[in-house]
């Protein structure tokens, strides 16, 4: 009950705190006093019963797969020597990759954030950033700047590549994903939809 009136009694259960016994009336009470705290917990506690906590292979990609594929970019930095060399000398180069490891790292945060809160664009951001990460692994490869390294050779790529599309096509069909963030719910926001727009530009 959302009454300020209600009582609770260990025979009864929920009772009207003015009379003591079970509430008799049909449709209203005119006694009725509106508890708004007690009215916002009760539409929590329903909320979060139709959103469980994040878990199975929705759980691996949010908890495991960003913030591992986040360390070992960053990792990538310390391990590969950014000289003019690596870059063929290109201005070009070097932006490219200021730009894209910034979009990655703030899409992929976000991702995370965005998933755990409930946010209306997470699934959006979250198939996002998977597409930058592919197109990035296909740009590496067809341009043949793959390195040597554990990190950066084509097996790797080909790999990330592989699960890109795997979580890509998840995000697309599984229900927890619907059940987390309903399609009728989902919209970008406006400063993630002009950093989309930069992005891909």
């Amino acid at each position: 009950g959302t009454c300020k009136n209600r009582s609770f009694t260990t025979t009864e259960g929920l009772v009207c705190g003015k009379s003591g016994a079970k509430p008799t009336f049909e449709a209203t009470c005119t006694d009725y006093q509106e508890d708004a705290a007690e009215k916002e917990r009760l539409k929590n506690l329903e909320k979060e019963a139709k959103n469980p906590e994040i878990s199975g292979l929705l759980a691996f990609f949010i908890y495991w797969v960003l913030p591992l594929g986040i360390a070992l970019t960053i990792l990538g930095f310390f391990i590969t020597p950014r000289t003019m060399e690596y870059y063929s000398g290109s201005i070009f180069l070097i932006l490219y990759e200021i730009v894209f490891f910034g979009f990655y790292f703030y899409f992929s945060i976000y991702t995370i954030y965005a998933f755990i809160k409930r946010k209306p664009d997470a699934v959006f951001i979250a198939k996002y950033q998977l597409i930058i990460l592919f197109v990035n692994n296909l740009l590496v490869l067809l341009t043949g700047n793959a390195g040597e390294s554990m990190l950066d050779n084509p097996s790797r790529l080909i790999i990330s590549s592989a699960w890109c599309v795997i979580f890509f096509l998840y995000l697309i069909f599984s229900e927890d994903v619907k059940d987390r963030i309903p399609k009728e719910e989902r919209k970008l926001s406006g400063l993630n939809k002009k950093l989309v727009i930069i992005s891909i530009i």
